[in-house]
């Protein structure tokens, strides 16, 4: 009986110590990161006025900028994050690049041959988003190799080289093994020069079809409107996906459309393609618009009815229409897509007064 209580009370003790000590450990380390973080801010404070003159003037940095400690670099990243995300401006994107080039370069460096996966695409991050081309060199000489295998880190290579290496990453993308998503593609090409873009849509025909999907998608988002033309080409294609897709990128475009190549779709067979017809029906000429979603809200396609009813909707003639189709005995999924635009317009209005 003794031993067992004995026993019972070490094993008491020593979980209290146990317990003790990582008490003691999340006490101790949390007080370190409250440390590091007021230093962060602190600095960031006191650097506010050189980082400004930097930035708006150029010429050499002050010397309390320059980041001979990781924490203080990490820091500079944050005060250089900032300025771009709330400053789009092509000087200072120079500057902050001029800056990495002589100060951060490196450290960039030293952590793209680190042994731990974070850090690599960390400073591929930071690469790319304050644009050192100093490093592009070792970039592609890492992307050669076979050390790197990470789809996610290669990724982030190929996009660094087509932002400031453009041929080189463009050949790399050409012969790119692996199958990447759509969704990487379209990260690669949102924010890649339109140059890069350019040259991609001469070789169009020779890229796998997620890239081919990404790619038409990036020219409405970023609305290109120089490749017009090019989507409209695209229309001509044996894919349903490609039609689609080059359509809702038209219909993207700030652009004034030539009807011809555009009103045919009204007629497909396919559904999707008849609602995006009713999306760019909406920016065509009044004469050519009306007669066209008049006959679209009889289709047999519930979001294509809609669709034709939200455009008419939008301008008085059109509501004109629409008043008149909302009483039709013929056609009661007309007269039901009719009287919901109508409201559906109603309360807009009256949301608007409130």
């Amino acid at each position: 009986m003794f031993t067992s209580l004995t026993a019972a009370i070490w094993i008491v003790a020593g979980l209290a110590a146990v317990l003790t000590l990582i008490f003691t450990y999340l006490l101790i380390n949390r007080g370190v990161e409250s440390y590091r973080r007021r230093r962060s801010d602190a600095f960031m404070v006191s650097a506010a006025a050189d980082v400004y003159q930097f930035m708006r003037h150029g010429g050499k940095p002050a010397r309390s900028l320059i980041p001979n400690e990781r924490w203080k670099m990490e820091t500079m990243e944050k005060i250089f994050h900032s300025y771009r995300y709330h400053i789009q401006h092509e000087q200072l994107m120079q500057r902050m690049s001029m800056f990495a080039e002589w100060y951060m370069l490196d450290f960039y460096s030293k952590e793209m041959r680190s042994r731990k996966w974070s850090r690599r695409m960390n400073a591929l991050s930071r690469i790319i988003e304050f644009r050192v081309s100093g490093l592009m060199d070792q970039v592609e000489e890492r992307l050669q190799s076979d050390g790197v295998r990470s789809e996610e880190e290669r990724l982030l290579m190929v996009r660094a080289l087509l932002m400031m290496k453009e041929e080189r990453g463009l050949m790399y993308l050409k012969d790119q093994k692996a199958e990447w998503s759509e969704f990487d593609y379209r990260r690669l090409l949102l924010d890649v020069e339109a140059s890069s873009i350019d040259q991609m849509l001469l070789v169009f025909d020779t890229y796998t079809l997620p890239l081919q999907y990404a790619l038409v998608d990036a020219i409405g988002v970023r609305q290109l409107t120089e490749h017009q033309a090019f989507l409209e080409s695209l229309l001509e294609s044996g894919s349903q996906e490609i039609r689609v897709r080059s359509l809702k990128s038209l219909h993207l475009l700030p652009v004034v459309y030539d009807p011809s190549v555009y009103i045919g779709f009204a007629e497909s067979p396919l559904w999707e393609e008849r609602l995006m017809t009713a999306k760019l029906a909406g920016r065509l000429p009044m004469e050519l618009s009306l007669p066209l979603l008049r006959t679209m809200m009889h289709d047999s396609s519930w979001w294509v009815r809609i669709e034709a009813a939200r455009a008419l909707s939008s301008v008085h003639e059109g509501r004109n229409i629409l008043d008149e189709l909302r009483t039709s005995e013929e056609d009661r999924y007309c007269a039901d897509a009719a009287v919901e635009a109508l409201e559906r317009r109603s309360d807009h209005v009256l949301a608007g007064v409130r």
